[in-house]
C-alpha cells in the first residue's frame, strides 16, 4: 500500500507481454439471503465493498473520491521494460483494474504496471484496512450435502421418503474455521471465519429449518431406522413428483461469523464484520415407499 506520488507507465510495447492473474474463483456469498454482496455492516473506514478472493485493493485519492485499485503484483524493484530512474522509495505494481468495475476511469487504475513513489514518513495501511482486505480474498468451503435415507429410485436417481424424518448434515471437512492473514511491517490483520449454523431449505416449497451446527451423520444401528436427527432432519409431506425431474432442489447453506484480530504496531487492534454464508444444491426425489428398491 503506498501513496501515489508519481505514476509513469510503462512502453506499451511491453506491458502487453505481461501475463495478468486470473481472479480464483468466488465462492462466497455475505449473510443476506438474496447472495448480493453488500458493504460490511461494522465501520472499519474502507469505503468500497470488494468480493472475496479478489487480489489486494489499494485505495487511492482522485479529485476528492476514493477509489479501489486491485494489484495482483507489488514489487520494490523496477519492472519489466521500465528504462526511467529508480530511486529509494519507489515502487511497481501490477494494476489489474479498480473493484468498481468497467469503464470508471480512476486515472491509477489502469490496467498494467505503474511506477509509485512513497514520500517520506508517508503512513502505510491500518489494521482494519488490512482486515477488510482479508475479509474480501478470505476463500470458504462449500457445504458437502448429506441425507439419509440416500435410496434409490429404478432408474438410479437418489431420493429420500416421504413422512419419513430424513437426516441432514455436511462433511466435517466444509465445518472448520477459516482464517486469511496479512501484513505490512509491523501492522497486520487476520480474519477468523468460524462457522455457527447451517440452513436447509427443502425445495418443496417450504421455508428453510436452521441447524445450529453440521448435522449428524445417520447411524442405523446406534438411532434406529425411523429416529429423527438429534439436531438437523426435515420431513418431506409429499413427493416430488411433477416438479422438474420429478425432484426437489434443496440448498445447503452454512453461515460464518467473521472476526479479526491484528496489530497497529504499537496496539493490538480487532473487530467483527458482516456474516458470511457458503452454499451448495443437492437434488433428490422425494418418493412414496412402493417406488424405492434396495439400492
Amino acid at each position: 500500500m503506498f501513496a501515489v506520488a508519481l505514476v509513469i507507465a510503462v512502453l506499451a510495447t511491453t506491458s502487453g507481454s505481461i501475463a495478468h492473474a486470473e481472479e480464483p474463483p468466488i465462492v462466497v456469498a455475505p449473510g443476506d439471503h438474496g447472495g448480493v454482496f453488500g458493504h460490511p455492516t461494522v465501520d472499519l473506514g474502507a469505503h468500497l465493498p470488494g468480493r472475496p478472493g479478489q487480489p489486494d485493493s489499494i485505495s487511492e485519492s482522485q479529485g476528492g473520491s476514493t477509489a479501489s485499485c486491485l494489484y495482483d503484483q507489488v514489487s520494490d524493484t523496477p519492472p519489466p521494460g521500465y528504462e526511467g530512474p529508480w530511486e529509494p522509495g519507489m515502487q511497481a505494481g501490477h494494476q489489474v483494474g479498480s473493484s468498481l468495475g468497467p469503464g470508471v476511469d480512476w486515472g491509477s487504475c489502469q490496467v498494467g504496471w505503474v511506477v509509485n513513489r512513497t514520500e517520506p514518513n508517508t503512513p502505510g495501511p491500518s489494521a482494519a484496512v488490512l482486515a477488510q482486505q482479508a475479509y474480501r480474498q478470505l476463500v470458504l468451503p462449500l457445504p458437502v450435502p448429506r441425507h439419509s435415507p440416500d435410496l434409490r429410485l429404478a432408474d438410479g436417481r437418489p431420493a429420500t421418503v416421504v413422512g419419513e424424518h430424513t437426516w441432514l448434515w455436511t462433511e466435517p471437512v466444509a465445518w472448520s474455521p477459516q482464517r486469511k492473514r496479512l501484513d505490512v511491517g509491523p501492522v497486520w490483520a487476520e480474519v477468523i471465519a468460524t462457522p455457527v449454523a447451517m440452513e436447509f431449505t427443502p425445495g418443496d416449497g417450504s421455508q428453510a429449518i436452521r441447524c445450529a451446527g453440521p448435522g449428524t451423520a445417520f447411524d442405523r444401528v446406534r438411532f434406529g431406522v425411523h429416529a429423527a436427527s438429534p439436531d438437523c432432519d426435515y420431513v418431506y409431506q409429499r413427493s416430488s413428483f411433477g416438479k422438474p425431474d420429478d425432484q426437489v432442489t434443496a440448498e445447503y447453506a452454512i453461515t460464518w461469523q467473521v472476526t479479526w484480530t491484528g496489530s497497529t504496531g504499537a496496539a493490538p487492534a480487532g473487530g467483527t464484520l458482516a456474516p458470511l454464508t457458503s452454499r451448495a444444491t443437492a437434488r433428490f426425489a422425494v418418493a412414496e415407499i412402493q417406488a424405492l428398491r434396495a439400492g
